[in-house]
């Protein structure tokens, strides 16, 4: 087949009221090649009931306790088999069955010369309406912006079985961003200026503001030396933090 293989995966605990609708998003994904995954940290509310009557559409899932949302990300990361991977956890769905269709481009070949992410734009679900929220580079100006990993796709065949680092249980996915932002000498990520996917308000970085602000200023820390460009960065995230909490 031509057409590239795409991983979605979903991980979930305890989430009886949100896992279906995540599902129907995937299994209805108008897509030839795609590869669904669920992992599910040992769910006790009866997720797992509602995840066997897809069972048929999946091409994997298992249950057991893991050590976190990354952790268990990590598990699906070992598992897919696709050029592209993709995590849509619980609560979050794709905003129509033509999304993936209109992210990945149709031709395998293609893959080698794309980037090493592809992402777009989201809706945010949050009493009652969506409203549409634009994603800016990964890197402008001096200035790194995360994305919802729930927009991003990687190019798996490029960047081979990648691991979250899970000492970081809140953004493990913007270390992973900044890690290739600081390792990439060219322009590694394109975007697509389409918001394709609903992200519900309220997540774990959400709800943790102040922990993910902490957890980021280590981040750069870390990769960015410059002090100058090390501040701008943090006071960004800051005000990024302080508008969305």
């Amino acid at each position: 087949m031509n057409t590239p293989r795409v991983t979605i995966i979903t991980v979930c605990k305890n989430a009886a009221e949100s896992i279906e609708k995540t599902i129907k998003s995937v299994v209805t994904q108008n897509y030839p090649n795609l590869e669904y995954i669920i992992i599910d940290g040992g769910s006790t509310d009866g997720t797992l009931d509602i995840i066997k009557t897809y069972e048929k559409q999946l091409t994997h899932y298992q249950s057991e306790p893991d050590n976190g949302i990354y952790d268990a990300m990590n598990k699906g990361i070992q598992i897919a088999t696709g050029d592209w991977i993709n995590f849509m956890n619980a609560g979050d769905y794709f905003y129509d069955e033509n999304a993936i269709k209109k992210i990945i481009p149709v031709e395998t070949r293609l893959i080698a010369f794309l980037p090493l992410i592809l992402y777009c734009d989201i809706f945010v679900q949050g009493n009652n309406e969506l409203k549409i929220r634009k994603h800016k580079p990964i890197f402008q100006y001096g200035l790194y912006n995360n994305v919802c990993h729930q927009a991003v796709f990687y190019n798996l065949k490029k960047l081979g079985k990648f691991q979250f680092d899970t000492q970081y249980n809140i953004s493990a996915d913007f270390d992973f961003l900044l890690k290739l932002a600081t390792k990439e000498k060219s322009k590694f990520y394109q975007h697509i200026p389409e918001p394709l996917v609903v992200y519900q308000s309220g997540g774990a970085s959400e709800k943790q503001a102040l922990k993910a602000l902490e957890s980021r200023k280590k981040q750069f820390n870390l990769y960015i030396k410059n002090p100058i460009i090390r501040f701008w960065n943090q006071l960004n995230l800051y005000r990024q933090i302080r508008k969305r909490s």
